[in-house]
């Protein structure tokens, strides 16, 4: 099992502890005001383990004052399994003290309680991992407690985690506790809580009974910063880490996933998922006798990948800066600047001699505002929510001009509220790229999954109109219409050199001139279905089997510039920014909302309208393509969170895209 550590609230986080292939055994989160009665029993039942009963005189209205009064004096974090809402398994409560020597505050915990009935789950050392997370993210120079001389299991916890920074010697006020104090270097440590993930470390040889086999090593690393209304909020930070091992046997194959990436856990997970892969031979829909066993070599490395990291006061400042520009008018009524950045790094290994290693870094920067008077709200932001995202380092909110774009959201959101509504009929509509994403992503990259094709999503995201005789003839859009799958675009969010699966990827045409060339399926969809496919098989996470996933889908550039497709439009209407979308089961019927319009009329713009929509069929829509800008009117964009799968999964899409003109669709507006 491994540890995710989020910041949240007041105190500042949250964990989810994650076992393999399960999700939430349980979760830590900050207290509220209504954990207060659970708090005061936690404290009752830690008297009473502590024989100190007689002692413990506190009151509910006590611990409401000393956590959520005017002057807080202390805070506190819960622990819940899951599905069990009450009573709560167990408890911390801290306090910041100073130290002058240090000149920094540091964390003490004053108690720390898991309830008998839910211990050996790690709760204990999850709420721990927890403290340490908030000690290092508010820059304490030490974390302490004290533990009773007579509770040796708790002692014995405590020098299991940390041995040399465990005092045994009692504290300075009393030889009857044993005082722990773990420096601020030992806290990166605690927070991560597993060993470095071997990424290029040799493996030792495994003796697994397989015709092959695959570890795949992944660890992921989040911050995410935002300031809304002004109000800096808790910093957040994750790490998630693991190992999936794939097998081949006999024909069948299996799947077992680890945290532990000691040579006897990694071969443990590669037995695991031996014993599946027999289990299930039988029934698999494909001999994998008959599949690739990929032997890849090779690496892959975000651009700016070792460029340096601002601080979190700089990035809290330009923050602050863009949410101080965008809150200046009264009927603006909430807004928010925010960046996660991310990195990653994947590790592929393969009994036949396969070792590749790619390495990732991500940003994505945000800005919303929401405006309302006279009964109305609108909402504008910048490309849409979490609309820019791309590989790299800080040059993307260059890139998408974030500086400055916080006053130039805010003044396009009270514009709205006071716009016309759009006109409803039919008429040319021109898409700009951010409103061309959510397009590309649910009427061309859902529909070409194979995996979908097949069947395998039916009972959960449904369908597809397309059907595997469609390929090589079916008419998918106008002669304008190219897309690619190009993993090869550095700066686009799903670029990568090979997927899951340890096939190379590159670009290749899906749609030419038009018609329905090859879908979206990896190597095990493609044997399936005897079609052509791409490297696209990819996971969420390392606790996630492979499946089909567009990954970078994008319409190639034409030769219009926009003042030409503006010019050619006698009436319709400019569409930017996705804010709804509904599509059916098939992936065919959709209906799409924007945030802003701006109609055309005799081949110019005219005036903003607000809540425009449109609907269309897929299967007709892409035919009535009728011009295609030109690279200058490209943007690269995406999406960091594609749901798919069972159990879900949620995944990195990049789609790049020029504004494109369709003819003759049906517009339709909001009603007052």
């Amino acid at each position: 099992s491994t540890m995710r550590v989020f910041p949240t609230g007041r105190a500042g986080w949250t964990v989810r502890h994650d076992r393999a292939m399960t999700k939430q055994a349980f979760s830590i989160a900050a207290a509220t005001p209504a954990d207060v009665p659970e708090i005061q029993a936690l404290v009752r039942a830690l008297a009473d383990y502590e024989r100190l009963d007689a002692a413990c005189v506190s009151t509910e209205a006590d611990l409401h004052e000393a956590l959520f009064g005017s002057w807080p004096a202390a805070e506190a974090l819960i622990a819940r399994k899951s599905g069990i809402s009450m009573p709560a398994a167990g408890f911390a409560l801290f306090f910041h003290t100073f130290s002058t020597f240090l000149g920094r505050r540091s964390l003490w915990l004053e108690d720390l309680f898991v309830r008998p009935e839910h211990r050996g789950a790690g709760i204990g050392r999850a709420l721990l991992t927890a403290l340490a997370g908030i000690a290092r993210a508010r820059e304490c120079g030490r974390f302490e407690w004290a533990v009773l001389d007579w509770n040796q299991s708790a002692i014995r916890f405590y020098q299991g985690l940390a041995p040399s920074s465990f005092r045994t010697g009692g504290s300075p006020a009393s030889p009857a506790v044993h005082w722990s104090a773990w420096p601020a270097s030992l806290l990166i440590d605690l927070c991560s809580s597993l060993k470095p993930m071997p990424f290029d470390d040799s493996l030792p040889p495994f003796d697994v009974r397989a015709d092959f086999w695959s570890l795949r090593f992944v660890e992921e690393i989040c911050a995410s910063y935002a300031v809304r209304k002004n109000v800096p909020l808790p910093y957040s930070a994750a790490t998630d880490r693991g190992v999936m091992a794939s097998v081949y046997v006999d024909g069948g194959y299996g799947y077992a996933a680890t945290s532990d990436t000691s040579a006897e856990g990694l071969k443990a997970a590669l037995e695991r998922a031996a014993r599946w892969a027999r289990a299930t031979a039988k029934l698999s829909l494909i001999d994998s006798r008959t599949l690739p066993r990929p032997s890849p070599r090779g690496d892959y490395v975000s651009p700016s990948l070792a460029a340096p990291t601002p601080s979190h006061r700089e990035v809290f400042e330009l923050l602050e800066a863009e949410s101080r520009a965008a809150g200046g008018d009264s009927r603006i009524v909430d807004w928010e600047a925010s960046l996660d950045v991310r990195t990653a790094t994947h590790r592929l290994v393969t009994s036949e001699g396969g070792d590749i290693v790619q390495r990732y870094r991500f940003a994505y920067p945000s800005i919303s505002v929401t405006a309302h008077a006279d009964g109305d709200t609108q909402r504008r932001s910048l490309n849409g929510d979490r609309g820019i995202c791309q590989q790299g380092a800080l040059e993307i909110l260059e890139r998408f001009g974030f500086v400055g774009s916080g006053r130039r959201v805010a003044e396009e959101a009270l514009e709205l509220l006071v716009a016309p509504n759009c006109p409803s009929g039919t008429m040319d509509v021109l898409l700009l790229p951010d409103q061309m994403t959510l397009q590309i992503h649910e009427s061309i990259g859902h529909p070409l999954e194979l995996d979908r094709i097949l069947g395998d999503e039916r009972n959960f995201a449904g369908t597809s109109f397309v059907t595997p005789e469609m390929f090589g003839s079916y008419r998918y859009g106008s002669e304008l219409l190219n897309v690619t799958f190009d993993p090869t675009r550095r700066e686009q969010l799903a670029s990568y050199a090979f997927d899951d699966d340890g096939m190379a990827a590159e670009r290749t045409y899906l749609i030419r001139n038009g018609v329905l060339e090859r879908p979206l399926g990896g190597a095990i969809s493609q044997a399936r279905a005897g079609l052509p496919g791409v490297a696209n098989s990819r996971a969420d996470s390392w606790n996630r089997p492979p499946i089909d996933r567009m990954a970078n889908l994008n319409v190639e550039p034409g030769d219009a510039t926009l003042a030409d497709m503006i010019a050619g439009i006698d009436r319709g209407i400019v569409m930017e920014t996705n804010c709804s979308w509904s599509i059916d089961d098939s992936r065919n019927k959709f209906q799409f909302g924007c945030e802003r319009g701006r109609l055309i009329v005799n081949g110019k713009i005219s005036h903003v309208v607000k809540n425009p929509n449109y609907r269309g069929v897929s299967a007709n829509f892409w035919r009535s393509l009728k011009r295609v800008g030109n690279n200058e009117t490209l943007r690269v964009l995406g999406t960091p969170y594609c749901g798919k799968g069972e159990p879900a999964q949620i995944i990195r899409v990049g789609h790049a895209s020029p504004a494109c003109v369709f003819e003759k669709v049906d517009v339709f507006g909001g009603e007052r």
